[in-house]
Formats: structure tokens, C-alpha cells, sequence
């Protein structure tokens, strides 16, 4: 079905932009509310909003309307990639990049190492000035190794809610005072912030001042380990993944229910856990076809993770 998919999106991500209205007809319609696929429906798009979707027989054409034949094809919503890493503005590889998500039906993309080239280019993208998934972006992060100081993470909240980020990205090495000001001065400012949970804050504290996600599902398997267990210690693995057996099991409802209470989502990034933690032999994920669009050096960098 993915594979129909494709060109489907491409069409509408382009012909959206030209056209005040698309129709597609007699496409396949993959709802999001229920396990059917819905055959023979035509859908009516009119300004970037879809205005109809109804039998083929039954749902009349606008004159004006981009018609898209849709016969053996799949339309369903746009995907989000909830964790997406993009290249500066600059780089050769951005092109590939945002053609590989559109490709895969991914039209919004949330860019969680942010740079400053990516706030003209989350404009150039919405304008359609450039091909790609609308992109939704962090600043640069803040980090053990950026931030010196409580007052100084709060001025750095200020700066990029100021220089016009869409939210601002967590990575660990932050002491529990430099998150706390941190956490307060995004409140204040209504900016969400979100990523990483640092060991010296941990889940619950994270939870506690209203974190926006927690990505990689970091700081779970330590918070479920026992009150002896010391998280500094020993070889936790890829977000201590290596420590699931230890955790009580008894905890997880708990957890889970301090997680919805407050407001916070999870980003699992579960395919990263799949693939680099699994016993998939590093020759089967070389040779798989998908591997043929990314770069041999992205496809090194990416086995030698795995060899460790």
C-alpha cells in the first residue's frame, strides 16, 4: 500500500500550492479512525483544506478543480516524523533528505537539532518556495555543554523563543537547577520544550514542569529500577535498554498514568531500539534496498553503532 502511496502525496504536496482546488478520483481512502480502506471515493480539496470525500458516483467535480486520477491508488493523511535530524539549509544532502520524506508520505517533519539556517528554510518549505514536508523546528540545543549556569539557560530560552523557534530541544548534561530555570522561563514564555530527560532531573521532575515530549523514551527504564539501584553505574546500554530486565514491573502503571496526567507525549523512536539493540545482523541491514539512498558514509557511521 506504501508504495502507492507516493505518488499520490508528491501530487498533492505540489499541486496544492498551484491550484485552488485538487480533486482525486476514484482513490482508495485510508481513514485514521477505523482498520478500513474505503474504495471508489472522490476527495475535494479546496485552499489546503479538504472540503469533501463521498462515493465517486456521488461527489460532483468543481469545474476549476487539478483532477488526479486515484484508480489503484491509496490517499490517507500525511505522516508525521516526530524526531527528524535536518541538514543546514546549506548542505548537499537536504534536497534527498526532504524528497525521501514526501517520498514516504511524511509531509510534516519536527526537527529536533535545530539550527539557525532552519528557520528561513521552515519558511522557504511552507511557501512552497522549496520541495519538502513542512517543518516544524527546535533551536540549537541546550545542553551539559551549552549552558553555563541557571541565569544563562533561561537567556538562551529567551533568545530562541525570541529568534522565533518553534519549541526548544533538551540534551542531557543539565544540572537539576539549570533545567529548573529552564523549564520555568518556557512556561513563562508559553515555548514548549522537549527531547532528552537529564539524570540529574529525572522522569518525574521532568514530568513535573511540564516537559512537551520525552523523546527515546529517556529516563523511563531508570525510573522503574529499584531505590538501591544506582543509574550512574554499570552499562545501561542505548537508553539503558540493557537494564529492562531489572525494572519493576509494578511501576509501569504508575509511571505511565503521572505521563498522561501530565499532559506529556512520548516519542519512542522505536525503530532506533529495533535496529541497534537487536540481533539483526549488521550485513542484513547493509544490504537492505532502502540503504541505497542514503550515503555509504551515513551507512559506516550507522554499522559501527552497531558493532558497539
Amino acid at each position: 500500500m506504501k508504495q502507492w502511496l507516493a505518488p499520490i502525496v508528491a501530487v498533492f504536496t505540489v499541486a496544492s500550492a498551484d491550484a485552488a482546488s485538487t480533486a482525486f478520483l476514484n482513490v482508495n481512502v485510508v481513514p485514521m479512525n477505523s482498520e478500513v480502506v474505503v474504495a471508489a471515493q472522490t476527495v475535494v480539496v479546496t485552499d489546503g483544506i479538504i472540503v469533501e470525500i463521498g462515493d465517486v458516483d456521488l461527489v460532483p467535480v468543481p469545474k476549476e478543480a487539478e483532477v488526479v486520477d486515484g484508480t489503484d491508488r491509496f490517499l490517507m493523511p500525511g505522516l508525521t516524523e516526530m524526531h527528524a535530524h535536518v541538514p543546514d539549509a546549506n548542505s548537499d544532502d537536504l534536497s534527498r533528505v526532504l524528497t525521501l520524506f514526501v517520498a514516504n508520505g511524511v509531509t510534516t517533519i519536527r526537527g529536533m537539532l535545530g539550527r539557525p539556517s532552519h528557520l528561513g528554510l521552515r519558511r522557504e518549505l511552507l511557501d512552497g518556495e522549496i520541495f519538502g514536508p513542512r517543518l516544524i523546528t527546535s533551536g540549537p540545543s541546550l545542553n551539559g555543554n551549552s549552558v553555563n549556569g541557571p541565569a544563562d539557560g533561561a537567556q538562551m530560552v529567551r533568545a530562541q523563543h525570541a529568534a522565533g523557534y518553534d519549541l526548544i530541544k533538551i540534551h542531557p548534561g543539565l544540572s537539576s537547577e539549570e533545567f529548573a530555570a529552564i523549564a520555568a522561563t518556557a512556561n513563562e514564555l508559553g515555548v514548549p520544550f522537549a527531547g532528552h530527560v537529564p539524570v540529574a532531573v529525572g522522569v518525574e521532575k521532568a514530568l513535573s514542569v511540564n516537559i512537551a515530549t520525552i523523546d527515546h523514551l529517556d529516563g523511563y527504564v531508570v525510573a522503574l529500577l529499584p531505590a538501591n539501584s544506582d543509574p550512574s553505574g554499570g552499562y545501561g546500554g542505548f537508553f539503558d535498554v540493557l537494564l529492562a530486565d531489572q525494572v519493576l514491573e509494578d511501576r509501569i502503571e504508575d509511571i505511565a498514568s503521572q505521563t498522561a496526567a501530565a499532559g506529556t507525549w512520548n516519542v519512542p523512536t522505536q525503530s532506533l531500539f529495533e535496529h541497534r539493540v537487536s540481533d539483526i545482523s549488521i550485513a542484513d541491514l547493509r544490504n537492505r534496498p532502502e540503504m541505497r539512498y542514503m550515503p555509504s558514509s551515513t551507512v559506516d557511521q550507522w554499522a559501527r553503532a552497531k558493532e558497539q
